[in-house]
């Protein structure tokens, strides 16, 4: 699987999108990883992406979501593989109670910082 984009890599202290729980429910023992397709050639306003959060084989989480809308989910603290529309796009760690977040293309939303 090849690796396509500039990805840019920020972790913080929390972070939510849409079909996510706040941030603030983000558990000592639990992280959060995060993405955004930005828009780009592959990605136009207002396409449609998959954003799969896995771990090995195991699919940690999956989120139907528009271009430049930043989504996460809570995870157990370890290394994410983030794929969209079945491209890997970045692998991220999260430790207990961090945040890890990442996009790609142009026009993403700020993460929060709190």
């Amino acid at each position: 699987m090849a690796v396509v984009g500039t990805v840019l890599v920020v972790v913080l202290a929390g972070c939510s999108g849409e079909g996510s729980p706040p941030a603030a429910s983000t558990s000592a023992a639990t992280g959060r990883v995060g993405f955004c397709v930005g828009i780009d050639a592959a990605h136009p306003a207002g396409s449609r992406v998959t954003v799969v959060f896995k771990r090995g084989s195991e699919t940690l989480g999956s989120i139907d979501s528009q271009a430049a809308i930043l989504v996460s989910i809570a995870v157990t603290p370890g290394k994410v593989s983030i794929t969209v529309d079945d491209v890997e796009m970045s692998v991220l760690g999260v430790g207990a109670g961090g945040t890890a977040y990442a996009s790609s293309g142009t026009g993403c939303p700020s993460p929060p910082t709190s």
